[in-house]
């Protein structure tokens, strides 16, 4: 009889477990594998009540690449940064940085403290020195290097981190006398851009690729 009992008991177990495999919080009819609703939902979804909402884990970590944060376990994983350089979502993508210089965690929606990107913005660079440094250039999507020495010269664009991930620019040479440059932190620094020649350049989170 007791063993008639056990079976009994694992059997139920088994049918609870299944009865759960959509969780409601809230609601005692959880429409999908997890199912929340707010304080005031009835049939349909109410009013924000103070207490409304799911709260994810929060870290101190900046999670901008290159920052040192710890690689997540898996794709989609989400936390919210405290950190004043990072504030905001973030979700784990996966994958490491090729330059290896930090896990790649993306911003929710794109990050507060990301680039002012203005269609159309443009940036004179005056590369006569020899170089021309727009690293810290969070505003522009176009760049005209407009000044140069004789020769080879080069350009840096934007820094190529997580927060100008999917960034785009246009470069263009508009030089006289045969004067060319390159771009240090893209994917092919050695390429040079000639006089008269012009380049889209996209931004995968640690260097710039040539479109």
């Amino acid at each position: 009889m007791k063993t008639v009992k056990h079976i009994l008991t694992s059997v139920f177990l088994v049918l609870g477990l299944v009865s759960f495999a959509q969780v409601g919080v809230g609601t005692q009819s959880p429409s999908t594998t997890l199912d929340v609703v707010g304080t005031n939902h009835t049939t349909a979804p109410g009013a924000l009540a103070a207490a409304d909402g799911v709260t994810v884990p929060r870290v101190t970590t900046n999670m901008t690449d290159g920052s040192g944060a710890t690689n997540g376990v898996t794709a989609g994983q989400l936390v919210y940064s405290t950190h004043t350089s990072s504030t905001g979502f973030w979700y784990w993508t996966g994958v490491t940085s090729g330059s290896g210089d930090g896990a790649f965690w993306d911003p929710v929606g794109g990050s507060a403290s990301g680039p002012d990107f203005t269609v159309g913005g443009t940036s004179m660079l005056d590369a006569s020195g020899g170089s021309a440094d727009a690293s810290s250039d969070q505003v522009n999507n176009i760049f005209i290097v407009s000044t140069a020495g004789f020769g080879s010269n080069t350009v840096t664009l934007p820094t190529a981190n997580a927060t100008n991930r999917g960034r785009v620019v246009l470069v263009v040479n508009s030089l006289t006398g045969g004067a060319s440059f390159s771009i240090t932190n893209a994917y092919n620094s050695g390429f040079t851009i000639g006089q008269g020649d012009s380049f889209i350049y996209i931004c995968d989170g640690t260097q710039w690729i040539k479109g």
